[in-house]
């Protein structure tokens, strides 16, 4: 049996990382998207004085092609049909919507710390084997760290615009952008001088609403995946596991393609013989950047944090 999509969208909407991010339908796959690449440039030209004079240097725009490779997400849960009768709460309701949240808590791991090197960046994540979503691509924290990177010991409103400041043009426009931060990043914020007060920050002031909502023009997402046991070089060694990272994206540098929508199923047959039911998902997707050089700066990161 089918269950609703209202079930679906209602969990998938507490993704709060997914949901900075564009999502279109992959017609096919793999599928490549073609889209706008470098600018093209104009030149000076000389002024003509015979008939053989020297063309204007020719200048031809750029353009990309992404190609997205839906991965597989699937999960299942199992349970004696005597609980339907026994339990205090509705079973199959619960087990649906707890489902249903896995796919958004792994669909998150995924968009922080994703990496398909053949050596996760992450010791713990590698130790776990190909089946983790976290190998599915490579995320936020991957890339930030190729390219825009710095070390940042503490979360002050002051640092997160440093880590801003590091991706140059792909920083400029707030409305663009996202911070995210994890747990403990949050209720240091929350604390910052710079927002606390009313004279600084009137009514937004954190000490009368307790919320972040923006920085500099720039939403505040808090994510509870934000990993808090790296190394001081922003990975996890296994070794050293008391720092974090902050993280500055530019949203349109980033797409999640889907194939296949979250599809979850309850089967009472299968199991039949052993009378137990399951409820069963798959979705199919993949997350890339869409910049036309992997050398952008559209993804920023201040690790070496301590929570």
């Amino acid at each position: 049996t089918g269950i609703g999509a209202s079930l679906h969208e209602k969990v998938r909407a507490s993704g709060k990382v997914a949901a900075l991010f564009t999502r279109i339908d992959m017609p096919t796959n793999p599928w490549k998207w073609p889209v706008e690449g470098a600018d093209a440039t104009a030149y000076r030209v000389a002024e003509p004085t015979s008939d053989t004079a020297s063309k204007v240097t020719a200048s031809t725009p750029g353009t990309v092609a992404p190609t997205f490779d839906a991965e597989i997400f699937g999960a299942r849960t199992l349970w004696s049909r005597s609980l339907d009768a026994d339990s205090a709460i509705a079973i199959l309701p619960f087990a649906t919507r707890k489902l249903v949240q896995a796919f958004v808590d792994a669909e998150e791991m995924a968009i922080l710390d994703g990496d398909t090197d053949g050596t996760h960046q992450d010791a713990d994540v590698q130790a776990l084997g190909a089946t983790d979503v976290r190998s599915s691509w490579d995320g936020l924290r991957k890339r930030a760290l190729a390219n825009a990177s710095a070390a940042v010991t503490t979360t002050t409103a002051a640092n997160l615009g440093s880590i801003r400041a590091l991706m140059g043009k792909w920083g400029v426009n707030p409305a663009d952008l996202a911070f995210i931060i994890g747990v403990s990043a949050y209720h240091d914020l929350v604390l910052d001088t710079n927002l606390l007060t009313v004279d600084k920050m009137g009514p937004q002031a954190t000490i009368l609403n307790g919320m972040i909502g923006s920085l500099y023009g720039v939403p505040v997402i808090v994510s509870e995946f934000v990993r808090e046991n790296l190394n001081a070089s922003g990975v996890q060694d296994g070794i050293t596991t008391t720092k974090s990272y902050n993280l500055c994206v530019n949203r349109n540098e980033w797409v999640m393609g889907q194939r296949m929508a979250l599809d979850v199923e309850v089967d009472d047959s299968i199991y039949r013989e052993t009378y137990q039911r399951v409820v069963v998902g798959f979705m199919r997707e993949d997350f890339q950047n869409v910049g036309e050089a992997s050398s952008n700066d559209d993804t920023a990161i201040g690790y070496n944090l301590t929570p």
